[in-house]
């Protein structure tokens, strides 16, 4: 059994890519927490 991520963090200004990128990672299974950033400035 493989181990899971604990989270994976996106950084891109492109709301689509993100999307899509989120949504591959769903599919893949490899985490339950995928963080999305528009830029730098994250939210926490």
């Amino acid at each position: 059994m493989k181990k899971k991520l604990n989270s994976v963090l996106l950084v891109d200004d492109n709301e689509s890519d993100n999307f899509l990128h989120k949504r591959i990672i769903e599919k893949a299974n490899i985490t339950d927490n995928v963080e999305i950033a528009a830029d730098g400035n994250l939210p926490f």
